[in-house]
């Protein structure tokens, strides 16, 4: 079963940084720029803010203690009260003047930037979803370049000859691994069937017999782990099929 996508904490994000795009539309216009600017800097500001709350309130300081995250959201919705009481100071009337004339930048523009970033973070959800299971919980950001280059290293079957690198033949075949600080290392080498599927929560089968020739050079995925609640951890690939052996022989 699918999790529901957003959560309490996506809501208030996409709300808050909303405001950015309300401000950066005043700011603009105040200053004189052509109508096409001020929208275009309405949207840049709005992501900006968004890219910036989201990484702050979904980090693992923030997000361990439910005070934590009280004290971040107010703090930002009193960032974004100010910043519009500089633009009344700014522009010489009274708040309530400033919410009638600005009606606009102050209430439509933050309602479009809430659907818009909305649709980002169901975006960067789904694509950690799509990395990591349709069950992760939706307390995640981003990987960067480094965690989606490492995720998609996966051993592959090895077709023809393999050369000098060191291998070892087991029942279920040929491992190939690599030399590293002058031992032999055999990373990802499956020890039992992967325990998806009707095979959950079982005890573990063994792998059918064979002579096919695998790479063992990458890690195998770890079981999935948590660093705080929902908080799935990005450093390495994490799957339920997790049942494999790293092995470092000495010569």
């Amino acid at each position: 079963m699918i999790k529901k996508l957003f959560t309490i904490d996506d809501f208030v994000v996409a709300f808050i940084s909303s405001l950015g795009y309300g401000y950066g539309e005043t700011i603009s216009r105040l200053s004189g720029w052509p109508k096409a600017a001020c929208t275009a800097a309405s949207f840049v500001l709005g992501i900006a803010a968004e890219e910036l709350i989201s990484r702050i309130v979904f980090s693992p300081s923030v997000q361990k203690k439910k005070e934590d995250k009280f004290i971040t959201y107010a703090l930002f919705v009193l960032l974004f009260l100010a910043a519009h009481a500089v633009s009344v100071r700014w522009m010489g009337v009274s708040m309530v003047d400033y919410l009638v004339d600005e009606f606009q930048s102050v209430v439509l523009f933050p309602l479009l930037g809430f659907g818009f970033n909305l649709l980002l973070r169901g975006y960067r959800i789904l694509k950690i979803r799509r990395l990591y299971g349709e069950e992760t919980d939706s307390y995640v950001f981003d990987v960067d370049d480094e965690d989606r280059q490492e995720i998609n290293l996966r051993n592959r079957p090895i077709s023809g000859d393999y050369g000098d690198r060191p291998a070892v033949k087991t029942r279920t075949g040929i491992f190939v691994g690599e030399e590293e600080n002058k031992s032999r290392v055999y990373r990802g080498i499956p020890y039992a069937k992967p325990p998806i599927g009707p095979l959950r929560w079982k005890a573990p089968e063994p792998l059918p017999s064979s002579d096919a020739v695998y790479e063992a050079v990458h890690f195998g995925p770890s079981a999935i782990q948590v660093e705080h609640k929902g908080a799935i951890l990005a450093h390495h690939r994490q799957s339920e099929d997790c049942l494999y052996l790293n092995i470092w022989v000495s010569p």
